[in-house]
């Protein structure tokens, strides 16, 4: 067991840049050393238990929603306090059983070029959500209710 850590960690304001900020909370933070800057972050997730190639998007039909993830808490606690704390790993916590009874733990090294391609990721949706860009391409989810009450809509009004 890491002898000091911190739960429920909230973070508020970090900036990505001058017009778009940051929030998290995050369930636990693991200290790595004695001075305390090299840290693991872990996530508590219900459910079944995910592979680590469903965690990272690999799998046929797998978002990588659960690593990127990690990957954002890392670009968070990265550029909270000046730096005070550098992420080495991230770690998700399955807390209920898999099908065998057994628990599992999945960790991750974390490194600057997931961060980059995660923030490259939030510009691009953030300008898409400033310019309503969104709003004509949806979730591109087939079975999205949102999208096809927004598409009704549409239609309904371009037909007046």
């Amino acid at each position: 067991w890491p002898e000091r850590i911190i739960n429920e960690f909230s973070i508020r304001g970090v900036l990505l840049s001058p017009d778009l900020k940051l929030t998290g909370q995050i369930d636990k933070i693991e200290f790595l050393t004695a001075s305390e800057s090299a840290v693991n972050v872990v996530d508590y997730k219900t459910g079944k238990p995910k592979s680590r190639r469903e965690i990272l998007g690999q799998n046929k039909n797998a978002s990588g929603d659960y690593g990127r993830q990690l990957v954002f808490y890392k670009l968070l606690l990265d550029r909270y306090a000046g730096g005070k704390y550098r992420v080495m790993t991230g770690e998700l916590d399955f807390i209920e059983p898999d099908e065998k009874g057994e628990y599992r733990k999945e960790k991750f090294e974390l490194d600057d070029a997931m961060v980059q391609d995660l923030i490259k990721t939030i510009e691009r949706v953030a300008g898409e959500i400033r310019s309503l860009k969104f709003l004509n391409q949806g979730c591109r989810e087939a079975s999205c209710e949102a999208c096809l009450l927004w598409r009704l809509m549409g239609e309904k009004l371009s037909s007046r």
